[in-house]
């Protein structure tokens, strides 16, 4: 019987793995486009000044995508009961909570000026205008997310993987566009491109906001005149509790990894131009972790809403099972095909630079791995709405113990860039065993509970 349910929970897993696959390279495409056509610029400022805008307006982005999960996952549990009242109420509170988290936000980036040691005054001016057209698209971004998270939480899956494809497609002619311009359209260079971000994102939050009328038609969402200034405090509390420790256990991971690549790149520049290669060619293979993780949420909430917890033991079994699957498949992926992967992003590698990879690849590797398991740990915990257990675990491991570790292995080690990886992968280790601990207490929990009531 327990194996007929595990084969049933692996055959939802792999059902919902591949709408959410297809979501989530559409956003790989976008990044790894933009990166691609700003190589055509011939600014060797460009690149550099992107990262440097993107880098900052992504720690509000991934806040806010960590805040808006637990949006999915409660609109999971109210659709199965068929409150849709409620799953009205959680949507309208998230996006006023966005508001109040994005106002901020955009103030603290329009004051936050660029240091004058890592840039010079074009690549200042650069990243200027790439960040205010990035400001100026966070708005449409927040709304997009918000109901797609909505339609996540309802199971429509696919509307959210076609949207994400069409934007990776208007993404691109927008991207050319803006670039080389067109017909009466000047071009732009770098600024045509984050002007693309700010088009496609308006179109797209466009197409959310008429999918949102038709579910409105179809009965999934609740609007009532009276219930529109009346507000729930108890989901209120829930929403900004569970909600502020999500986008702190993303933005967590953003700080560990912008706090690496500093590191890194006091040492040398070169490793950093290797490691930051590294993480675009890897980036289409992790999605498939990071989508692990999501449908793990959404399973685990299910099984918890009809109380099955013999299911949700199921959906743990199989859920590890996959994660250390998927992850050795993605490190031996990266591992043999790398520069064959490489020479998409990059014409021509330094020899400096290879072997730079080459002295990483094995920590790189262990990483991949790594990850996928953590991801599938935080996944699993936020479907049983235990956010803040992951934004402790998180911002325990990164924080308080990842990064004295990376400076102290990187003092102490004679190469600091190996010292450095080792302590990343070390945090990561150390998050993703007190998650799977996490999960395995409170499974033993239940069944002494079991036991005593037997």
């Amino acid at each position: 019987m327990y194996s007929k349910e595990r084969g049933q929970v692996f055959k939802s897993y792999l059902a919902l793995l591949r709408p959410i696959v297809l979501s989530l390279l559409g956003f790989v495409v976008i990044a790894n486009t933009d990166i691609m056509m700003i190589r055509w610029l011939n600014d060797k400022d460009a690149l550099p000044a992107s990262s440097l805008a993107y880098g900052r307006a992504r720690m509000v982005q991934f806040f806010f995508v960590g805040f808006t999960n637990i949006l999915a996952v409660l609109t999971t549990e109210y659709h199965l009961k068929h409150n849709y009242k409620k799953t009205t109420e959680a949507l309208k509170i998230t996006f006023i909570s966005g508001l109040f988290i994005l106002l901020p936000a955009i103030l603290i980036l329009t004051y936050w000026p660029f240091a004058k040691d890592e840039v010079n005054d074009h690549m200042a001016l650069l990243a200027e205008e790439y960040l205010f057209f990035l400001k100026l698209s966070m708005l449409p971004f927040m709304l997009s997310e918000t109901i797609r998270k909505y339609l996540q939480g309802i199971g429509w899956l696919h509307i959210n993987a076609t949207l994400t494809i069409l934007q990776g497609l208007l993404n691109f002619i927008f991207n050319y566009i803006g670039i080389y311009g067109f017909w009466c359209l000047p071009a732009m260079g770098l600024a045509g491109i984050a002007l693309s971000t700010l088009l496609v994102r308006t179109a797209l939050c466009c197409c959310y906001l008429y999918l949102a009328f038709v579910i409105h038609r179809r009965g999934y969402i609740k609007l009532e005149q009276r219930s529109l200034w009346s507000i729930d405090y108890t989901l209120v509390k829930r929403i900004a509790y569970w909600g502020v420790t999500g986008g702190i256990t993303l933005a967590s991971y953003i700080f560990l990894q912008q706090w690496t690549n500093e590191m890194v790149k006091e040492v040398d520049k070169d490793a950093i131009r290797g490691l930051a290669l590294l993480n675009v060619v890897s980036a289409p293979f992790r999605l498939f972790a990071v989508a692990l993780g999501i449908v793990a949420s959404l399973l685990m909430r299910r099984a918890s809403s009809e109380g099955d917890k013999q299911k949700e033991h199921s959906v743990i079994d199989v859920g590890y099972s996959l994660s250390l699957l998927i992850g050795c498949l993605i490190a031996g992926v990266v591992y043999c095909f790398f520069p064959q992967l490489a020479r998409l992003f990059s014409n021509k590698m330094d020899e400096r630079v290879v072997a730079q990879i080459d002295k990483v690849m094995p920590l790189i590797v262990i990483r991949l791995i790594i990850g996928s398991m953590l991801l599938l740990g935080l996944g699993l915990l936020t479907g049983q709405k235990d956010a803040p257990a992951t934004a402790t675990i998180t911002g325990g491991a990164y924080l308080l113990f990842g990064i004295p570790l990376m400076e102290l292995l990187g003092y102490w080690f004679t190469d600091k860039i190996q010292g450095v990886l080792l302590g990343n992968v070390i945090a990561m280790a150390l998050a993703a065993l007190l998650a799977y601990l996490r999960i395995i207490t409170k499974r033993k929990r239940f069944s002494r509970g079991l036991n005593g009531a037997g």
